[in-house]
């Protein structure tokens, strides 16, 4: 009896070590930024540095350094190639584009350009998939004429993937880099609606670079799993 009361005391001591061993290892570190709070592993560390309008800072382990900014100006991070054409944000370098050499342009005298269609580039006239996600087709009106204009997109567009939804009222993008060593691993968050302040709503943007694949598939993990306080 004495020795079968020893043998249960040493198996529950060893089955309530490994229930410890284990818990430290999945043990995750809680890191908030406004209503935004995220599970890192618990090999990351959170260092605060010298921001002039706004909470920055690295979260980082040894071969990760994930750069955060939460305040009015943060960082957009790269949109993607569809948004970019959708919501023009070329027109300002397509009205570059038309401006004539040696002309002084200021907001009376812009050249001022009717855009009529946009379309893909083809990169082949035997192909019509093959697609050029470099560039696309602006066909415009412009002092009469008709023209059909060749836009570059941003690289950024391209060289990432994006998975933008909403959580609670609040905006959310992922962005994912096609090659992590690269191209940019992120997330952006801000909340929905109007706000009161002139400078507009929080936002939270966090990116890192120059990681592995599987490194990245850790972060966009920990990012899909944020959780949003609206309180």
């Amino acid at each position: 009896m004495i020795i079968s009361s020893l043998i249960m005391q040493k198996m529950c001591f060893i089955l309530t070590l490994g229930l410890l061993l284990f818990g430290c290892m999945q043990r995750t570190s809680y890191v908030s930024f406004g209503p935004y709070t995220f599970d890192f592993p618990d090999n990351y560390f959170l260092e605060y540095r010298q921001g002039v309008d706004s909470r920055v800072g690295v979260i980082k382990n040894e071969n990760v350094e994930v750069h955060f900014d939460y305040g009015h100006y943060t960082n957009k991070l790269p949109i993607p190639r569809e948004e970019y054409i959708s919501k023009r944000h070329w027109m300002i370098d397509l009205e570059y584009l038309l401006r004539k050499p040696g002309v002084i342009y200021d907001d009376n005298n812009a050249p001022e350009v009717n855009v009529l269609e946009t379309k893909d580039s083809i990169r082949s006239l035997i192909d019509s998939l093959l697609v050029d996600f470099g560039v696309f087709l602006a066909i415009c009106e412009f002092e009469g004429k008709i023209s059909e204009l060749r836009i570059e997109i941003p690289e950024e567009s391209v060289i990432n993937e994006f998975q933008i939804d909403t959580i609670n009222g609040h905006y959310r993008k992922i962005v994912m880099a096609k090659d992590p060593e690269v191209g940019v691993t992120g997330i952006y968050l801000t909340k929905l609606g109007d706000n009161k302040s002139v400078m507009g709503n929080m936002a939270l943007g966090m990116s890192t670079t120059g990681i592995t694949f599987e490194e990245q598939n850790e972060l966009v993990k920990t990012f899909k799993n944020v959780r949003v306080n609206d309180k």
